[in-house]
């Protein structure tokens, strides 16, 4: 569980370092971007794949996988999300608590559904134990 915690924190502030660098990088202080570009989509799938393929390499089984995706995922999902939130409300003058919540869900359910889609994948890679 510890491992998941920390693979988890760590995907949740690789995502939001990615995505404050990439809102001061395009300078507009109008709109934070929850995904400034493409790449973005691209780093929870690549970062879970490779976590679980070495776990899977190492004696994980396929529920195993799935637990430790399910909370890899949550976690990176919630401090991705409070990342953004913090940022918005430091980045806009007059932040909008509805605009926060709004871009903060999103960011959140976007992120967990990608590590849901991409655990799945992953899992079924992986036979089933007997």
């Amino acid at each position: 569980m510890k491992k998941d915690d920390v693979l988890g924190l760590a995907l949740g502030t690789l995502m939001g370092t990615y995505v404050v660098v990439g809102n001061v990088l395009r300078g507009d202080p109008h709109l934070v971007s929850v995904f400034p570009d493409g790449v973005g989509f691209a780093i929870v799938p690549v970062f879970l794949s490779v976590a679980l393929v070495w776990a899977a390499r190492h004696g994980g089984e396929r529920a195993s996988l799935q637990r430790s995706g399910r909370r890899i995922s949550a976690l990176g999902a919630i401090v991705f999300a409070s990342i953004l939130a913090g940022f918005a409300v430091m980045w806009f003058s007059h932040a909008s608590p509805g605009l926060v919540l709004f871009g903060s869900a999103g960011a959140f359910l976007l992120t967990l559904a990608l590590g849901a889609l991409t655990t799945w994948l992953c899992s079924r890679a992986v036979p089933r134990a007997a």
